[in-house]
């Protein structure tokens, strides 16, 4: 029996030698960093309407909560994080669920206690330890597969509605775009960061007697000709010209 003993604490001794510690994972560094809240106390966020974190070098935060822009500060020390107070437009959003989310939103700001890292994520936690918030990398912007009808016209300062009963369509693949405004039109494209350039349009040739239409296309096409900056927010895709005039679209 003694002999027994003695090499279960040897056996005992080896193990213990074998064990290795992990260490936690090091609080992510969120200066100069910008994030998409994917998930609210678990709960996954809304895909057209997901709340943006912008981490300032000087400890600013702004950010999109789905509904209204919103400022503030935070101070990380270590893993512990502190979301100073918020200050946010007030714009009503009543439709599916903005709100609801904007208040979830809010809320956890205000219960965020300390930050961890999970891969190429990064989750804030309670003071209780739990998730309520996860923030994933900003994805790439990506048009193909989508489709679009067109909601306004920027030009300068002033912004009009398309001309009734004279709908502009736009839809992209992989690679090409294709529409009608009055004519049906199709190109090549390519896109580089928030950068579209766009090759030359092909149209059909059919004149449309409704006033304003085919100045509306003449517009629609200078604009999407060429290379533009585009943006996707809250559902709405922005096309931007150089020179400023722009072609805000909502999805068909």
């Amino acid at each position: 029996m003694r002999i027994l003993a003695g090499a279960a604490a040897v056996l005992a001794i080896l193990v213990t030698g074998c064990t290795s510690v992990v260490p936690a994972s090091p609080a992510p560094a969120l200066a100069g960093t910008s994030w998409v809240v994917t998930a609210i106390d678990g709960t996954p966020t809304l895909p057209d309407y997901q709340p943006t974190m912008n981490f300032g070098t000087a400890g600013e935060l702004n950010g999109d909560n789905g509904c209204n822009q919103y400022v503030g500060s935070y101070a990380l020390d270590g893993a512990a994080l502190t979301i100073g107070q918020v200050a946010q437009t007030e714009m009503a959003c009543l439709d599916g669920g903005r709100s609801e989310q904007e208040t979830a939103f809010g809320a956890a700001l205000g219960a965020v206690a300390t930050v961890r890292a999970d891969g190429e994520n990064v989750q804030l936690l309670d003071a209780g330890e739990q998730v309520v918030l996860l923030l994933a990398p900003v994805p790439p912007l990506t048009l193909a597969g989508t489709s679009w009808v067109l909601g306004g016209i920027v030009d300068g300062s002033t912004a009009s509605a398309p001309v009734e009963g004279a709908p502009v369509t736009l839809e992209f693949t992989a690679d090409a775009l294709s529409g009608k405004a009055c004519n049906t039109f199709n190109a090549s494209y390519t896109l580089a960061g928030d950068t579209i350039t766009v090759g030359p349009l092909a149209t059909t040739r059919m004149l449309c007697n409704q006033t304003g239409v085919m100045e509306q296309e003449a517009l629609v096409l200078d604009i999407l000709g060429g290379e533009s900056t585009v943006a996707v927010n809250r559902g709405v895709l922005l096309v931007t010209d150089p020179d400023g005039r722009g072609l805000q679209f909502a999805k068909a």
